[in-house]
C-alpha cells in the first residue's frame, strides 16, 4: 500500500501525526504500517489531500452562510452535497 493511499485526511489521528513529521522530521513510532510504500512526491501528494479536503470544506461552509443556501434547501440536498464530496475525497486518495 502506498503512503498516499494509507493516509486519511479526514482522520485526526492522521493529521496529527502529519503534524508531528513536520515538526520532528520523522513519524510517531508506529503509526506506519510496515507494508506502507513511499513515493518519491509523498509529501506534495498528502499535502494536496488535505488542501483539497479544506478547499472543499470551506467552500461547503460559505455556501451555507451566504445567500448561497438557498441552492441547499433541503436536508436531502445537503446530505447528498455531503456524500459526494467525502466520495471525492476518497476517490482521489
Amino acid at each position: 500500500m502506498k503512503i498516499t493511499e494509507f493516509f486519511d485526511p479526514l482522520d485526526i489521528k492522521h493529521l496529527i501525526a502529519y503534524q508531528h513529521v513536520q515538526q520532528k522530521g520523522v513519524w510517531p513510532d508506529g503509526f506506519i504500517p510496515k507494508d506502507v510504500e513511499f513515493e518519491s512526491n509523498w509529501q506534495m501528494m498528502l499535502q494536496s489531500k488535505m488542501a483539497e479536503l479544506w478547499i472543499g470544506t470551506n467552500i461547503f461552509v460559505h455556501k451555507m452562510q451566504t445567500k448561497d443556501v438557498q441552492e441547499l434547501i433541503s436536508l436531502d440536498k445537503i446530505l447528498e452535497i455531503a456524500q459526494e464530496f467525502e466520495r471525492k475525497i476518497k476517490n482521489e486518495g
